[in-house]
């Protein structure tokens, strides 16, 4: 499994303090599956809108990605399309924001037809906004002028196969909604109650529910 440089960047007085924003990104990457091979915190005044960081800190991370062999970067913040594209391109090497973590653990950790539904979906859209940030070999792909090349033939194939999966997932979903409404129709024709646990992940829903339903309903883990 190749390992991972984590880019924990300081927010300032909104975000977490260091020692803190450095062990969720940590949490995080284990509980995605993530091998983490280094871990660099960051002080950055002013976001560059190309790249986010500037021209002295991307040389740095490049340093440390190569003297490493790190095979891909995680950071703990929210990268725009622009900027994860063009990273990509000066790091070579395959990042992961702030979204894509989050996505990749749902991915891991959905059950239900529905859920893992949504996490495809959602998986799909992000990785259509970004896809020409990952074409990092494509690009290479070059054709004369003028003309299209086998890179760019590729991603537009690639993008295709994304709309379609896309369009897919939608159709499933819409599927999976009418027949789970069609349920709760039922059960409210019934009497049964409908109860909702809300909260953000590891704070104890899983346990709530063991202890309202008397058993082991659900598995409970220290995990983000």
């Amino acid at each position: 499994m190749r390992k991972s440089l984590l880019i924990v960047v300081d927010e300032g007085p909104a975000g977490f303090p260091a020692d803190q924003a450095t062990e969720e990104l940590e949490s995080l990457c284990r509980t995605a599956g993530i091998d983490i091979g280094k871990t660099l915190f960051l002080k950055v005044r002013e976001p560059v809108s190309a790249t986010y960081f500037g021209k002295g800190k991307v040389s740095e991370i490049t340093d440390r990605l190569k003297e490493n062999g790190l095979g891909y970067t995680v950071l703990n913040l929210d990268l725009s399309a622009t900027q994860h594209r063009n990273l990509e391109r000066l790091w070579e090497v395959e990042i992961l924001d702030r979204t894509g973590l989050i996505l990749q653990i749902f991915s891991r950790h959905a059950h239900s037809a529905a859920g893992k539904l949504q996490v495809e979906l959602a998986r799909q859209n992000y990785l259509l906004s970004r896809l020409t940030g990952r074409g990092i070999l494509l690009s290479r792909l070059g054709g004369g002028i003028g003309t299209r090349g086998p890179g760019e033939m590729k991603l537009e194939e690639e993008r295709r196969r994304i709309r379609e999966q896309i369009q897919r997932a939608n159709e499933r979903l819409t599927a999976l909604e009418e027949q789970r409404q069609r349920t709760r129709e039922l059960r409210q024709r019934k009497g049964f109650p409908e109860i909702t646990l809300v909260g953000y992940t590891n704070v104890g829903k899983s346990a709530l529910l063991n202890a309202l339903c008397g058993k082991f309903s659900a598995l409970v883990a220290d995990k983000l």
